[in-house]
């Protein structure tokens, strides 16, 4: 089995630090890296019209988006058959090896749903989000988080994930995701302790009673992803998603990594202080 990562040049630091996390889990497979250099994007061609109509996205979002798919591409013509695909804004922390003995039960794909934490009450989500949430229902009944993805490639049936991708971009909020969603119906279920994502805000910890919970559960999970649009690294914004322990996990991971920036490590640094403000703040109320 291999583990794939896709990177650009604007997120080598996020790299950097997962790629760390993986190190020091002594995760044993081979690691392959896709890059621009590698799979050059700006000649895959998209219709306009469709790339436009994804206005919440930058260019480099979508060209990463782009990249991955053109990954798998790659790797389904080159015959690698079973890989395991992480997201860059993970941080691994235990250990991986029973990924490579999951039956995915005849299909090609096995993914964790997209209700991340046990202790997380997805009719919050519901209420806040009711048109995303219909949307993706209809995409897949079991909505999965694409960012960790166990595939068997030489099941898939789909002859090229970059063409398909282009031809209902339109239809797609989260456009790669809701594109592989569409895919893979069914899909074998990953334990979630392989993809634990601590996309709960701050304000929704007075919707809960199982903060101490929530904690255990994402610092004793495999991979902690940080799937919302705002990350640990993430500059400036006030309506954080993410957990004080997960951001400060994060924090120790970044500090032991070669090669990222320091205001990279600045940024963190400063949301870990802010978190531990903000918890403070409305622990008498919890």
């Amino acid at each position: 089995m291999y583990i794939v990562q896709c990177v650009n040049k604007e997120y080598l630091d996020p790299y950097y630090v997962s790629r760390q996390s993986q190190i020091e889990a002594g995760v044993p497979y081979e690691h392959l890296l896709f890059s621009y250099d590698d799979l050059p994007v700006d000649h895959i061609k998209i219709e306009e019209p469709a790339w436009q109509n994804v206005t919440e996205f930058s260019d480099v979002e979508m060209k990463g988006m782009v990249l991955r798919l053109a990954a798998f591409d790659w790797l389904k013509a080159n015959g690698f058959d079973r890989v395991l695909y992480i997201d860059c804004d993970t941080i691994i922390q235990g250990d991986l090896s029973e990924l490579e003995h999951v039956n995915i039960k005849g299909n090609w794909l096995a993914a964790a749903s997209e209700n991340h934490c046990k202790y997380y009450d997805k009719s919050i989500y519901k209420h806040r989000y009711p048109q995303e949430e219909q949307r993706r229902f209809e995409l897949n009944p079991e909505y999965f988080n694409s960012g960790v993805l166990l595939l068997d490639l030489q099941k898939c049936p789909v002859q090229s994930f970059v063409e398909g991708f282009g031809l209902e971009l339109d239809r797609y909020l989260l456009p790669d995701q809701d594109y592989l969603n569409s895919l893979a119906i069914p899909y074998a279920r990953m334990p979630r302790t392989y993809n634990c994502v601590p996309e709960m805000r701050v304000a929704d910890l007075l919707e809960t009673q199982h903060l101490v919970d929530l904690h255990r559960e994402l610092l004793g999970a495999d991979i902690i992803h940080f799937a919302a649009r705002i990350k640990p690294y993430t500059e400036n914004k006030l309506d954080y998603y993410g957990l004080q322990i997960p951001y400060e996990r994060y924090y120790e991971y970044a500090q032991r990594t070669e090669g990222v920036s320091q205001g990279f490590l600045d940024i963190i640094k400063g949301n870990v202080d802010l978190f531990k403000s903000t918890i403070n703040c409305i622990r008498p109320f919890l």
